[in-house]
C-alpha cells in the first residue's frame, strides 16, 4: 500500500537533513530552471482581481476626396481584453516540540520555509502556461491555453502529432507592448511573499491542538499580452525521433513577426533545449554564446537569448 507524504515537518525529516548533530547543506534534485518567471518584469494591476488593457481594434485610414467633396467619418475602435489575477497560498507548520528536541530553528524553519519558496515557483511556472480558468475558476488562463490553435497568428505548427509533443516559446517582456506578471492594486510587493506567524496554536487531523510555528506564504499573481505579437508559439514538435522536431526556420519565422525584439527571450524545456543545441553543434549560423544579465554564459538564437523553463511539458497535445 502507497505510504502518503505528511503534510507536516516530522523527526525523520529533520534527521534526513543533519549529520553529527549539525544541519547538512540542503541539495535538491528537485530545483528547477524557469526562465519566463525570473525574467519577468511585475507591474501593479489597474484592479485587485482583474486587470484591464484597452487595446485598438481598428484604426481610421481617411479618405481620398476631390474639391468640394467631405470625408467620411470614422473613429478608431478599441475592445477591452480583462487578465484575472489568482491567489496561491500555502501554509508551513513546524511543531514547537521538534525544537525543544533538537534546537536549531532558525536553521530548520529556514530549510523548510525555503522548500516551500521553490515548490510555489514551480507551480507559478506552470501555471503561467497551462493554467485552465475555464476548468478551474480560480486560476488564470495559461498562455498555452490562450494560443492553442495553429490558426492563431502567433502559433507556428513543426508538423508533430500524438500527446508526446513539446513547445518553444518566445516571449517579449515589456509592459508597454509584450508580456508583463501582475499584482494586485495597492500591493506593495510582488512575487512570493511570506508571512512569520511565530507560535501559532494549530489542530491536527482530529482537531486536537498542539503548538507550531507558522509561515504563510502567498503569492497573488496573473500576467497581460499587450501585443500578441511579441508571445510567439511554436508548437507540435516531436521530443523523440528525427522527424518534426526544432527547425531553426521556425525561430527565425516565429521572430521576424515580433514588433519587440530587443526584450525577447526563447524558452524551451531540457528535451527541446537539447535538441537546439544538437542543431547548432559544429554549424556557422545564428547560434552564439553570450553573457545574459545576470553575466552567465547563455547561447543565442541571432541576438535572442535561450534560456530553460523546465515546467514545459514534454506530453503536449497535438494542436491543430
Amino acid at each position: 500500500m502507497a505510504t502518503q507524504a505528511p503534510s507536516h515537518l516530522t523527526l525523520v525529516e529533520i534527521a534526513k537533513r543533519m549529520f553529527n548533530n549539525e544541519m547538512l547543506d540542503i541539495v535538491t534534485a528537485l530545483s528547477e530552471f524557469n526562465g519566463a518567471i525570473e525574467d519577468s518584469r511585475w507591474v501593479e494591476a489597474n484592479g485587485t482581481t482583474v486587470h484591464i488593457t484597452s487595446r485598438v481594434d481598428s484604426e481610421p485610414s481617411g479618405s481620398f476626396v476631390a474639391i468640394n467633396e467631405g470625408v467620411t467619418g470614422e473613429v478608431a475602435k478599441t475592445k477591452q481584453i480583462e487578465d484575472y489575477l489568482a491567489l496561491l497560498e500555502a501554509e508551513s507548520r513546524v511543531d514547537d516540540r521538534l525544537f525543544r528536541l533538537h534546537g536549531r530553528k532558525a536553521a530548520i524553519r529556514g530549510t523548510e520555509d525555503m522548500a516551500f519558496v521553490r515548490g510555489i515557483k514551480k507551480n507559478m511556472a506552470a501555471k503561467l502556461f497551462y493554467a485552465n480558468r475555464f476548468t478551474t475558476p480560480r486560476e488564470y488562463h495559461g498562455l498555452a491555453n490562450r494560443f492553442n490553435a495553429l490558426s492563431d497568428a502567433n502559433v507556428i505548427g513543426t508538423g508533430g502529432t500524438g500527446s508526446d509533443l513539446s513547445s518553444i516559446w518566445i516571449i517579449a517582456h515589456d509592459e508597454l507592448d509584450g508580456f508583463h506578471m501582475l499584482y494586485p492594486q495597492g500591493h506593495k510587493s510582488a512575487g512570493i511573499e511570506s508571512d512569520d506567524l511565530g507560535l501559532q496554536r494549530v489542530l491536527d487531523a482530529s482537531s486536537n491542538p498542539y503548538p507550531a510555528w507558522v509561515t504563510w506564504f502567498r503569492a497573488h499573481h496573473g500576467f497581460a499580452v499587450k501585443d500578441e505579437r511579441n508571445v510567439q508559439r511554436i508548437a507540435n514538435i516531436e521530443t523523440a525521433g528525427s522527424d518534426n522536431i526544432f527547425d531553426p526556420d521556425d525561430l527565425v519565422d516565429a521572430i521576424s513577426l515580433m514588433t519587440n525584439r530587443e526584450n525577447a527571450v526563447i524558452y524551451c524545456n531540457r528535451t527541446i533545449k537539447a535538441q537546439i543545441d544538437k542543431n547548432a553543434l559544429g554549424k556557422s549560423n545564428g547560434f552564439y554564446m553570450q553573457p545574459d544579465i545576470y553575466g552567465r554564459s547563455t547561447p543565442h538564437f541571432w541576438d535572442v537569448p535561450i534560456r530553460l523553463h523546465e515546467q514545459l511539458l514534454t506530453t503536449e497535445s497535438q494542436l491543430s
